[in-house]
């Protein structure tokens, strides 16, 4: 019989946005990471508001939301897929020459989304402790018409930076948050 101690990630996020403060730290954990990924176009910022009625994330995307949306030219490799899926276990503790080292500063970005979304190379991923903890879906898949609307969005923001097989850099969208959530008690929207 397997024993152990578990961990929400609900939970976890709470205590992660407890003690951490909100206000422009959310930007600068977006500059830090694209950074520490060696990025040579730091961030680009814009906000997108899209309707759509998605069929594949319908809890995710629903009706018209306005969103925040960073991009970097670097890519997303294999170790930082694994490294965005652990709350408080950092990949950079060990690297010197990382900004980042105690796996909590992308968790910033909570403060203003239940839901942030990563398109990155040849996957795009959407987190999601809320509801299904979150999805990686191949590019070539995402094309698809299953998931052309949410497809949408990212193509519209940077359009010239999609190739037949992949994305040229990385795009995080976080879609801003319309009603209290269990993460959190705070509405955002744009002014």
């Amino acid at each position: 019989m397997s024993f152990g101690e578990r961990v929400s990630p609900v939970a976890a996020i709470q205590a992660i946005l407890h003690d951490y403060p909100y206000s422009a730290s959310i930007l600068r954990e977006l500059l830090q990471n694209s950074d520490d990924a060696g990025a040579t176009k730091q961030v680009r910022v814009r906000w997108l508001s899209l309707a759509t009625d998605s069929t594949h994330h319908a809890y995710i995307y629903k009706g018209v939301r306005p969103a925040f949306i960073a991009y970097n030219d670097s890519e997303f490799q294999e170790p930082d897929w694994e490294a965005i899926q652990s709350i408080h276990e950092s990949s950079k503790q060990a690297d010197t020459s990382k900004i980042g080292k105690y796996g909590v500063g992308f968790r910033a970005c909570y403060h203003i989304t239940d839901q942030p979304q990563i398109l990155s190379g040849s996957s795009i991923a959407v987190l999601d402790p809320l509801h299904s903890n979150g999805e990686k879906i191949e590019y070539e898949k995402f094309k698809t018409k299953q998931y052309c609307k949410d497809f949408d969005f990212f193509s519209r923001f940077a359009s010239t930076m999609f190739n037949p097989n992949s994305f040229t850099g990385t795009a995080i969208r976080l879609p801003l948050r319309s009603t209290r959530s269990e993460l959190s008690q705070r509405v955002v929207t744009v002014v």
